[in-house]
């Protein structure tokens, strides 16, 4: 190992700044006379260190220092093999969960029934584009609405918050399923639904509901114009 130093022996023991002759004197003399700084004459020392006199040879002095050395090498290069495992494994896990977040979401949105995710207390949290469509309320107006207050509430199938089937869901655990609901459009317009609604659990615990329905409009049309033909059919 070398080791380099600039030496300034024209400043040693001068104040920077002072003029020496090119000579190397403090007095302007010679055939190579002419005045310059302290800092512009320099030698450049270079040193050898042997090495048995470096630091790092101490390592090696004993068995012991050896094995230490190569036993904390060792231990230092499994935890940086473990460390890159545990961050490629949390990469995969991160994006095994983005995979199934998009394709959760890929199928709530192309769902062809409407679809609306309840809290416990009944407001609405999610919805899907099939819930837009049917009720006729933006995904903006929706969330964080009492469900049962704002489209569960229609005059032909009125009745009391605390004892909606739909948001008791949540309180009982127990899935509710009706062909018989009716849900008010923005516009106020009755849709008469079939819903399910199941309790959504997160590790064990009850966190709210999950509805779904559909419209049963058209079914019951064909139904009610069936039972008139069934009364009035002169044959």
């Amino acid at each position: 190992l070398y080791s380099f130093v600039t030496v300034y022996p024209l400043l040693a023991g001068k104040h920077p700044g002072s003029q020496h002759s090119a000579t190397g004197s403090a007095r302007p003399v010679g055939s190579s006379e002419h005045p310059v700084e302290g800092n512009e004459f320099f030698w450049k020392v270079v040193s050898l260190v042997p090495r048995e006199q470096l630091p790092s040879s101490a390592i090696f002095a004993t068995r012991t220092s050896q094995l230490a050395y190569l036993g904390g090498l060792a231990s230092f290069l499994a935890l940086t093999s473990y460390l890159l495992q545990v961050v490629r494994s949390r990469r995969r896990l991160r994006s095994q969960l983005l995979l199934t977040a998009r394709r959760h979401k890929e199928i709530l949105d192309n769902l062809a029934e409407g679809v609306t995710v309840l809290d416990r207390a009944g407001r609405v949290v999610e919805v899907n584009p099939e819930a837009e469509r049917l009720l006729g309320w933006e995904r903006d107006e929706l969330l964080g609405q009492d469900a049962h207050a704002l489209f569960h509430s229609h005059p032909l199938h009125q009745q009391p918050g605390e004892r909606c089937p739909i948001r008791r869901v949540a309180d009982s655990g127990e899935v509710y399923r009706s062909e018989e609901e009716v849900f008010n459009r923005k516009d106020g317009s009755p849709l008469p639904v079939g819903v399910t609604a199941a309790p959504l659990t997160s590790d064990g615990t009850i966190t709210g509901s999950v509805l779904a329905f559909r419209d049963i409009g058209e079914l019951k049309r064909q139904q009610e114009a069936v039972q008139y033909l069934a009364y009035h059919d002169t044959l």
